[in-house]
């Protein structure tokens, strides 16, 4: 809670601490408010439960045990890959299908990570140069401009080369070409029924609901090849929903009635509230007693994406309105930190002690955000949390992303600091 008369923040933690603080940095992360779905029973079960975010650090011996996991995004992918050589039995709830593309990852031998070392400095630089902060630059060249036997070529190359790279490296209309993105949807899809040796089966993994580039797509290893192992099951939720979790498993309900999924183990991989959950977890109190909560109701507002009005002195690191989920993510965390030890340096050398975004540049840069998304294809693909969620109210959630790319931000932090941090009232 903000000390308005002293302009402190009181700070109250759990365990019972106390502290008082001039700034305070919210360091949450913009992926760890984790979420569990609403499921009857899910309090009843007799066996091992857990969410991929919360694993024990003892582990859990799943050698021959009968395993489920719900959920199809990037922590279910890379769990799923990970845990089906181990496991007696897997079954795979899933919903929502989305793009995967290999990771490639593979050991770095000495003299690899020697390279490395020694190009640091260029690697770094590139990432300042390119849109998302990775070492991947799109294609300069429109997918519309070449032969689609051209475009083919070059996405088996961005897909043999792993990563980010068919998505970051790629064609420079494809979050805003539909043709462009379902042909490359296309191309995902026949490598995801080369690899699925099931092929009713293969077509239930391949997306339907939006074209790849529109969300951002889980990295894998071998996740395909799980499918085709005889103990794994796959559970395909949109014709089978989950009814209940029970003492001895999950039981889904379909045509023919209910069917009960016994089971010694669920894994929980159904995700986190992105970029506003663990801030809205907390209760921050700003001035004249409004709450983050109270003023977020209607989405979020921020300026630059680091602070709020009415909330002096804290700053958000990767919140909303930040490029993160366009980001490598210890580079945008970087350029945040950089930027708010600047601010914090720059009110002490000229005696202030409190610094609030004003209203009016708050609005400006959350409308700013909202219109970035304008001729993007995702920006017509709101079960993504680049929408955030439905409030209690029902209300659709908002944008949260600033989709200009890294070097805009970077640009605008550079310029809002160079000028005296225009849209904040220093006091």
């Amino acid at each position: 809670m903000f000390d308005e008369a002293e302009r402190l923040w009181d700070i109250h933690t759990d365990d019972g601490r106390q502290v008082r603080a001039r700034f305070v940095l919210a360091a949450t992360g913009f992926m760890s408010a984790h979420q569990y779905p609403q499921i009857e029973g899910i309090d009843s079960f007799a066996g091992v439960s857990t969410h991929t975010a919360r694993w024990p650090r003892e582990g859990i011996d799943l050698a021959g045990k009968r395993v489920g996991v719900i959920g199809s995004g990037a922590t279910a992918v890379q769990v799923i890959q990970t845990i089906a050589p181990q496991v007696g039995q897997l079954k795979l709830f899933q919903r929502t299908q989305n793009w995967c593309t290999p990771l490639r990852n593979a050991p770095i031998d000495a003299a690899r990570q020697q390279d490395l070392k020694r190009r640091a400095d260029e690697i770094f630089g590139l990432c300042h140069e390119t849109y998302a902060g990775f070492i991947h630059k799109a294609d300069e060249r429109a997918g519309s401009s070449v032969s689609k036997a051209e475009r083919w070529r070059h996405y088996q190359e961005m897909y043999e080369r792993g990563g980010f790279a068919f998505w970051l490296s790629n064609f420079n209309d494809m979050f805003t070409n539909a043709e462009i993105a379902r042909d490359a949807s296309d191309f995902l899809a026949a490598k995801i029924r080369e690899r699925v040796k099931d092929p009713a089966l293969a077509e239930k993994l391949i997306p339907s609901d939006h074209l790849f580039g529109t969300k951002r797509p889980p990295g894998e290893k071998d996740y395909y090849e799980v499918f085709n192992l005889d103990h794994v099951e796959f559970v395909d939720l949109r014709e089978t929903p989950i009814a209940r979790v029970t003492p001895a498993g999950i039981a889904t309900s379909g045509a023919s009635g209910e069917t009960l999924h016994e089971l010694d183990v669920i894994i929980y991989a159904t995700g986190f509230r992105a970029m506003t959950g663990e801030l809205m977890r907390m209760d921050i109190v700003g001035e004249d007693g409004i709450s983050l909560a109270q003023k977020w109701a209607r989405g979020p507002k921020t300026h630059l994406g680091v602070q709020f009005a009415g909330f002096p002195n804290f700053f958000a690191i990767l919140g909303p309105h930040n490029p993160a989920a366009f980001c490598n993510i210890t580079r945008c965390a970087q350029s945040n930190v950089d930027w708010i030890v600047d601010c914090i340096g720059h009110l002490r050398e000229h005696g202030y002690t409190t610094i609030a975004a004003q209203p009016d540049a708050e609005a400006a840069w959350t409308q700013r955000c909202y219109d970035s998304a304008d001729g993007m294809l995702f920006a017509n693909v709101r079960n993504s949390w680049f929408f955030g969620y439905h409030n209690q109210g029902g209300e659709q959630g908002r944008f949260l992303v600033f989709t200009e790319g890294v070097p805009a931000y970077r640009r605008i932090f550079a310029e809002a600091a160079a000028s005296g941090y225009p849209g904040f009232e220093m006091r």
